[in-house]
Order: structure tokens, then sequence, then C-alpha cells
């Protein structure tokens, strides 16, 4: 794992750091890919289940009301709540995302930044165990392994959050 290389995963600054580190690492799930070219969704719904929160921003708020074609205000009382001092969406009852529905997302083309940078979280690129979680859930995934993970996630030049 990268801590094995005497770097701490908080430390790792870029992806292109990150994928130094993990060429010189053996990952036992790594002779079982096919070294995919790029990160495909399949629409399976696991990220927007379970317990967890989607934060989001003002803009984000204002972009989903609009296209649920509601005023900010009733939005944010019946979709948001706050976690920490943050504004956050709520979930379900039983702990999915309020906006999943069969699987699929009710605001896709607006959903909030968070959502969009899914599977590219800092957790899961630059920490072998974040994308070992992940890659027990998320649908996508399951054919990588981490380090073609990192490979795509530097070619394709993305800034992980979260």
């Amino acid at each position: 794992m990268i801590a094995r290389l005497g770097r701490s995963p908080a430390r790792l600054s870029t992806l292109h750091e990150a994928l130094r580190c993990v060429k010189r690492v053996h990952y036992s799930d790594d002779s079982m890919t096919t070294s995919p070219d790029k990160f495909t969704c399949t629409r399976c719904g696991n990220c927007c289940r379970g317990t967890g929160y989607v934060y989001v921003s003002t803009d984000e708020v204002d972009r989903i009301a609009a296209q649920l074609e509601l005023p900010t205000d009733d939005f944010l009382e019946t979709y948001c709540a706050t976690h920490r001092g943050h504004l956050v969406l709520k979930s379900q009852k039983n702990q999915d995302c309020i906006f999943l529905e069969d699987n699929l997302c009710r605001v896709h083309d607006v959903k909030p930044d968070q959502c969009r940078k899914w599977p590219f979280w800092r957790s899961v690129v630059e920490t072998y165990s974040g994308f070992r979680h992940a890659k027990s859930y998320c649908e996508g995934l399951k054919e990588f392994g981490y380090r073609d993970f990192v490979r795509v996630a530097e070619e394709e030049d993305v800034h992980p959050g979260h």
C-alpha cells in the first residue's frame, strides 16, 4: 500500500505523484483486471445508497431547484438539512439519497459536484484502501485494478474532490 512506501496518503498532492508511487507496489487485485481505458458508470445506484452526506453549495441548490421548478426556499425546506454547519441533501428513510429513484438520479443533469466527481474522490484515488472499499460496491470499478484506476484519473486530468 502507499503507506508502505513511507508516504502518508494525505501527503500525496497530485495524481501524478500517486501514480509513481503505485507503480512500485504490487496490488493483489491488479492481475484480475482487463486494464480499462476509462471509467464508465453502470448506473447501479450503489454510490447513492446508505449513510453519508451529499454537501451542496448555494449554486447547486439554485440549479437543482430550477430543474425541479421550485422556489429556492421550498427546495431548501423539502430537500436540505445541515450537518456540522454545512448544507446537505436529506436522505430517504432507508438512508438512500433523496433523489435516487429506480437506481437513477432524478436530478442527474444538475446533480451536485460531489456526485458528479464520483468515483474520482481524493479518498478513492489517493488511497488503496479507499479504492478497495469503493470497488466493493461500485459496479463501474469492478474491472479496475488500483494502478489502472489512478492512471485513468491522471489521463483524464481528474482533480479529485472530497
